[in-house]
């Protein structure tokens, strides 16, 4: 398909989505392509499943793309693309630089009338399955569906924007991460800055095309049921709270003016850490707990103490806080983080009632109930 015929007809909302969410240009400039890309990993080792989930993800993405069914599977093309496992691609018979296709698919989409329809209709989430899901991989531990953001320039860098503008996504349930200032892009291990959607807001309100990143959602959180909707899964698992907070707008505005395309040195670098709150980098003598995923399992876990919960109300343990309208809960490792920092994981943390977590404390409470305390948590939380 050529450049000018895609830019002639009316676009497919996946398609849309598909090339916002990454396009890339070949050397030579003669094509430009979106593509999928994902691997068998460590936490749901399946290599069959994922080889043949991607022979029948091509055929899912051009029924969905029917007018333009056009996804070819890397391995049977004539004409491979490095890096990738299934593409789109275009002939840039217009002879576009990068900058020059965005900005007339930029166009395409505020001229496209799914931006008009009401709150998250289905041709809105599946314009964001395929900004996100195409390339995206569960991170099971921070929470979030992870995705690459690829930008040319500094106007593309804030095209996140028209997600809660135009696309009714909370602009809560987003997470701007740049790499530059880690530790490890600081060794030569460069990373591109990604837009990570919560994955139990994505999981419950977007659902999944991907039957691969279908089954390793559901191997990571059994205890979410699958509703199934016009080959579309989602899950019955809770989504974290909304509240003001405009964090994204903030990190975007924030890379934009102080780090993208610059070269900077390890002690700006170390600057710019310390105003963003990084983890120090002179008192490593004891971890710091990740907050990140303290607010995961404070905001998005059910209000139920993992160890009374089957013997008291909650209303008898504990009291509503008023910022947040919830029960007040701890959050406890229930393995002792101490210096490994390794612990500090998802699956080792849980709710608490107030005096449930006291009763765990050193000296607050006899031998036998810390065990029964202990036995309660790993009955209610197997993971």
């Amino acid at each position: 398909m050529k450049v000018s015929e895609f830019f002639s007809q009316k676009i497919s909302p996946f398609l849309l989505g598909a090339f916002f969410g990454r396009y890339e240009l070949t050397c030579d400039n003669k094509y430009i392509y979106t593509y999928s890309t994902y691997h068998n990993g460590s936490i749901y080792p399946n290599k069959a499943l994922c080889e043949q989930s991607k022979i029948d993800y091509v055929k899912q993405l051009n029924a969905i793309c029917k007018d333009t069914p056009y996804w070819t599977l890397n391995k049977t093309a004539p004409y491979k693309i490095p890096k990738t496992d299934i593409y789109f691609k275009l002939e840039n018979d217009l002879n576009l630089t990068g900058s020059e296709f965005f900005n007339k698919l930029y166009s395409a989409i505020l001229n496209s009338p799914l931006i008009y329809e009401q709150e998250l209709s289905s041709n809105k989430k599946m314009f964001l399955r395929a900004v996100f899901e195409l390339r995206g991989s569960i991170d099971r531990r921070l929470g979030f569906l992870a995705n690459d953001y690829k930008n040319y320039s500094k106007f593309e860098l804030k095209r996140a924007n028209i997600l809660p503008d135009l696309f009714d996504v909370p602009i809560e349930m987003l997470n701007y991460n740049f790499r530059e200032l880690q530790e490890e892009y600081l060794q030569g291990k460069h990373r591109e800055t990604q837009l990570r959607p919560k994955l139990m807001w994505y999981a419950k309100n977007i659902g999944f095309i991907n039957h691969f990143k279908t089954e390793v959602f559901a191997h990571c959180f059994p205890q979410y049921k699958k509703i199934i909707e016009d080959g579309i899964t989602y899950f019955d698992c809770p989504v974290p709270l909304c509240n003001e907070n405009t964090m994204l707008l903030d990190r975007i505005k924030y890379h934009y003016a102080y780090i993208f395309n610059k070269k900077l040195k390890q002690n700006e670098v170390s600057e710019l850490r310390q105003k963003l709150s990084f983890m120090s980098e002179t008192n490593n003598s004891e971890p710091l707990r990740n907050q990140t995923l303290v607010n995961i399992i404070r905001e998005e876990t059910e209000d139920k103490c993992a160890s009374c919960c089957d013997i008291y109300d909650i209303k008898d343990r504990s009291y509503i806080n008023k910022k947040t309208g919830r029960y007040y809960f701890e959050i406890h490792h229930v393995i002792s983080l101490g210096k490994n920092k390794t612990l500090d994981d998802i699956d080792n943390l849980v709710k608490l009632c107030p005096t449930c977590h006291k009763t765990l404390k050193r000296g607050s409470a006899d031998k036998n109930t810390q065990i029964t305390t202990i036995k309660n948590i790993l009955q209610h939380s197997p993971n």
